[in-house]
């Protein structure tokens, strides 16, 4: 389907997996205790910092704490239409790229809260398009020129590199590349094309993916 011409399907990708918080019915609220569900599993798994949840927060907070409980077999898609977030009043920040800028805080959730391993217990794809699909550039005019009216190299290049070094893919849209003046040569190292973004999000869905859109 999508990873390669025969009909494999590996999808791997990322941000906080809210959509995979609704498992089977009461299990996310057990009357035993957030850290007696999932089979007994520890929850959390690690502490972000080694600051234990009862000093990080006060105590009391670990007691009623709830970690994912699917942590096997998840798969999610993060759906990303545009390049720079917006506040509420609508003024966008340039210096941060939507998703991108909250990959560290998603690696920190799954892998060292939750103890998943990115690309072997959750599988996490990542589709760009409409301005979006810029972020998936080398360079491009989104984000300025230099003063011989050169596309400025993109500056969250490292950001989509240490997504894929993680196990995540990320595909950009094709109608995106067209609008945007996307080449193959332009595109990051190991992005690879969807004929359209949002057919793909639905057939990811349909494959089983929860839909995540920072």
């Amino acid at each position: 389907m999508f990873l390669n011409k025969k009909s494999t399907f590996l999808a791997v990708a990322g941000v906080v997996g809210v959509a995979l918080l609704v498992p089977v019915a009461n299990a996310y609220h057990s009357e035993s205790g957030a850290n007696k569900e999932n089979g007994g599993k520890e929850c959390p798994v690690n502490y972000l910092n080694g600051v234990p949840l009862d000093v990080e927060f006060g105590v009391g907070s670990e007691a009623i704490t709830h970690c994912l409980v699917k942590r096997h077999g998840a798969k999610l898609v993060v759906e990303v239409d545009s390049a720079f977030p917006a506040d509420i009043n609508g003024i966008v920040n340039k210096n941060k790229a939507t998703f991108l800028t909250n990959i560290d805080k998603m690696i920190d959730n799954y892998e060292v809260v939750n103890g998943m391993e990115i690309g072997k217990d959750i599988d996490i794809v990542v589709v760009m398009s409409s301005s979006g699909g810029a972020l998936l550039t080398k360079a491009h005019k989104s984000f300025g020129l230099d003063a011989y009216g050169n596309p400025n190299p993109n500056p969250f290049a490292a950001q989509v590199a240490k997504g894929i070094a993680k196990g995540m893919k990320f595909y950009l849209c094709q109608m995106a590349a067209r609008e945007l003046g996307i080449k193959h040569n332009n595109m990051l190292d190991g992005v690879e094309f969807v004929t359209g973004g949002h057919l793909a999000v639905v057939d990811l869905q349909q494959l089983g993916y929860a839909v995540l859109k920072p």
